[in-house]
């Protein structure tokens, strides 16, 4: 850490002016990032770990209801959730990854060509381990046509990923890093307003160490041939497509990782319109990435849970 005081002192002025509003992914990044919390003030901690408490609250309160435009928006009509059921939040409940897999299997009907590993895995009669759905809930829609879940990041599952990322800076990276984390804490609101500015700035690697996929909702298309026109749809549509109470931070192309076994879809980093430094993570996948992703040969979850080593590169 270069001039340690002045950084100290400006992280922690940044961090008294912000207070309570100060960002869900920086005050993530700050609590369970690798930045020493002794340098943080006894006061902004406090603040920041209540800060902490509320965030999964509010999510639930003021941004779940949103997400039925959003959905519809994804699917361009497709499926509507709320309709006739009092909120949303109804219509989401939490599933076993068997019940998962049993929608996957009923749905699949030979659409599409599977490697042998991972059709032997839809197919296994071998319980899976319950992790995979231990912090999701789950909606199918009627008949096999769409299945939507949703999902908080778990404390565990962010510092993993803080510490994954941050080992990832290249050389010179840790000074980069902490020249974003004092542009981020004195501009609280801006980070999500300029999300390209940034990730010019300082590179991907360096902004993906603010976590911004707090919250997220995945959209799986169970008709393989229809979710390939979507995703078209949607790229070909990019920035300007509407989301009603959310603004496309961005947008991100992965169809290709199939070629390699692994998820990928279209995905989406959104923020609330209302609330600008709220960031909301949305997938559109096909049955054929949920396939990979839930029983893929490059699917940590499901051979790990049984004993067996995954593909190490695997990363989603």
């Amino acid at each position: 850490m270069r001039n340690p005081k002045n950084i100290v002192r400006r992280l922690n002025s940044a961090l008294s002016k912000s207070g309570s509003n100060t960002n869900p992914s920086l005050t993530n990044l700050i609590l369970h990032g690798p930045i020493d919390k002794r340098i943080i003030s006894s006061d902004n901690l406090k603040i920041l770990k209540k800060n902490e408490g509320k965030i999964r609250k509010f999510y639930n309160t003021d941004i779940l209801p949103k997400i039925e435009n959003l959905i519809v928006a994804m699917t361009r009509g497709g499926i509507r959730l709320s309709n006739g059921h009092e909120g949303l939040s109804g219509y989401f409940s939490k599933k076993s990854p068997e019940v998962i897999r049993r929608k996957l299997r009923a749905s699949y009907g030979g659409q599409f060509a599977l490697d042998e590993i991972t059709a032997a895995a839809l197919f296994s009669e071998e319980r899976m381990p319950y992790e995979y759905a231990k912090w999701s809930k789950h909606s199918f829609s009627k008949g096999s046509n769409h299945m939507v879940s949703y999902r908080h990041k778990e404390t565990e599952s962010i510092i993993s990923k803080l510490k994954t990322n941050f080992a990832k800076l290249t050389d010179g990276g840790e000074i980069n890093f902490w020249d974003f984390v004092m542009d981020a804490a004195e501009n609280n609101y801006s980070y999500l307003c300029d999300f390209r500015h940034y990730r010019e700035k300082y590179g991907k690697k360096v902004t993906d160490m603010l976590p911004y996929d707090l919250f997220g909702v995945k959209i799986v298309e169970m008709s393989q041939k229809k979710s390939e026109e979507n995703m078209e749809y949607l790229v070909d549509k990019g920035l300007s497509i509407d989301f009603r109470h959310f603004d496309v931070v961005d947008i991100r192309d992965h169809r290709d990782r199939n070629e390699e076994c692994r998820p990928g879809g279209v995905h989406y980093t959104l923020k609330d319109k209302a609330f600008r430094t709220y960031p909301v993570e949305v997938q559109f996948r096909s049955i054929k990435d949920e396939c990979f992703n839930l029983v893929g040969k490059k699917c940590s979850r499901f051979y790990e849970g049984h004993g067996k080593k995954a593909c190490p590169d695997f990363s989603d």
